[in-house]
């Protein structure tokens, strides 16, 4: 251990000991102030989060939250599904991954359903609902907002990128997808992977811009080729239907959605599955579908829902062997996800 490395124990092991010595000494009147204390900063970090919740869900109507509350619960059924089998298999570390996936659909459904019993409280708001596009802006994001800008103008591609991502989604300021795109530009130039992969996904999807597959595909391949995940899929998605006037090519889908895959995203490893189950861009596999399915399924298919991957893994279980099942869920054992970026 260094000078520095000891010096630092030191300090710590010091405090610690000064910690646990005063807390000793701490008058019973002191300890319920202090618990009261902690216990009103948590009801205003409840209250605040549900404030965010609140304005998030505004544009919505009560027939929309209650759609997307019903497609939570399948979700965290699908998860809980998935997380038995990856118990049974032993994979701890899968096991924690799946677990925190479900825990964040059910904040989200839990947070839904308060505000749905809100408004329900309050039924004279309900022809009046609150803009998404609010001036409540919460006052240390509009001032990180106003740091990241003075960076980004400079020319830095992350603070740009960083911009374009809150204007994108309403933080610190106002929500502004004319601006978002502009700064996305601006880092994607400079040749920042995010910020490419964030211009890919607004042309693919239409979002405060035309819908435009062929830039789409420039920004998606740019960010695919550095490592980002979701623009690989994205682009092999691309190259799968033939989208932006190009016939579809198969061989050049399984490629980028392999990539994908590899670094353990859940849809692409479903997408990848349904590859091998066809033959499509690769040699027909059972074994390596099953393979692929499984490993999907096991992360909660979290964005298809009707559970894709669940029904087509149990699928071809008919079409195969007692043997080759215990393959393919040895080879999704052993899966380690590389990531590339």
């Amino acid at each position: 251990m260094n000078y520095h490395n000891r010096l630092y124990h030191h300090y710590f092991t010091c405090l610690a000991t000064l910690i646990i010595f005063v807390s000793g000494c701490v008058s019973p009147e002191m300890k319920a102030q202090k618990e009261s204390r902690r216990t009103e900063a948590s009801e205003k970090k409840a209250l605040a989060e549900q404030d965010n919740w609140r304005r998030l869900l505004a544009p919505y109507t009560d027939e929309q939250l209650e759609a997307r509350i019903q497609g939570l619960n399948d979700a965290v059924q699908r998860g809980q599904q998935g997380l038995n089998i990856l118990l049974a298999q032993g994979n701890g570390a899968g096991s924690m991954v799946a677990i925190g996936q479900i825990e964040k659909k059910v904040k989200e459904r839990d947070a839904i359903a308060l505000e749905l019993a809100r408004r329900r409280s309050e039924p004279a708001q309900q022809t009046t609902p609150t803009p998404i596009d609010t001036t409540i802006i919460n006052e240390d994001d509009r001032k990180f907002f106003e740091l990241i800008k003075d960076k980004a103008i400079t020319g830095d591609a992350e603070a740009q990128w960083n911009l374009g991502y809150y204007y994108a989604i309403g933080k610190g300021i106002l929500k502004n997808e004319t601006e978002a795109e502009k700064w996305y530009l601006k880092s994607a130039e400079q040749g920042n992977a995010l910020a490419q992969g964030s211009l890919g996904t607004i042309y693919f999807d239409g979002v405060g811009v035309k819908k435009d597959y062929n830039k789409a595909f420039k920004w998606f391949q740019k960010a695919a080729e550095q490592g980002v995940d979701y623009a690989q899929l994205c682009l092999g998605i691309i190259y799968a239907k033939g989208l932006g006037g190009e016939k579809p090519n198969w061989v050049e889908a399984a490629k980028w959605m392999r990539r994908a895959a590899e670094q353990g995203l859940g849809n692409a490893q479903g997408a990848l599955g349904e590859c091998y189950q066809n033959g499509e861009g690769v040699p027909q596999d059972y074994v390596e579908a099953y393979k692929w399915f499984n490993l999907s399924a096991a992360q909660g298919d979290l964005l298809s829902p009707k559970g894709i991957s669940v029904q087509e893994r149990n699928s071809i279980t008919r079409l195969m062997t007692p043997e080759q099942i215990a393959e393919g869920q040895r080879r999704a054992a052993a899966f380690v996800p590389l990531k590339e970026k």
